[in-house]
């Protein structure tokens, strides 16, 4: 199963939050944050850029796989 995690980005360059999301494969590795890449793509690796804390985060959708 997929999921759709949604979250609130801070855009430094900008001064503005954006609303964006990334998939992950289990709720339980977004539930407390989660790690991005420069991409904005779900990362568990050493390509990790930006920590999204769990406050951030909006919603998470139940895709199909």
């Amino acid at each position: 199963m997929i999921y759709r995690c949604f979250y609130k980005f801070y855009d430094v360059i900008e001064n503005v939050d954006f609303i964006t999301y990334c998939d992950v494969d289990a709720i339980l590795e977004a539930k407390n944050g989660f790690w991005i890449n420069e991409n904005f793509k779900f990362t568990l690796g050493s390509d990790c850029k930006f920590w999204v804390p769990e406050s951030r985060i909006l919603y998470i959708e139940k895709r199909k796989s």
